[in-house]
């Protein structure tokens, strides 16, 4: 396996992953407001 193509998985495994991460803290978010507030 070439050592670019590592580093575009690696890349896109990181940018999957802090998307994921960021939705998650979202939702936590919204939740936490939405039951705050109703």
């Amino acid at each position: 396996m070439p050592s670019w193509v590592k580093f575009l998985f690696y890349l896109t495994l990181r940018i999957v992953i802090t998307f994921a991460v960021l939705g998650f803290f979202i939702f936590l978010l919204w939740w936490l407001l939405y039951s705050i507030f109703y």
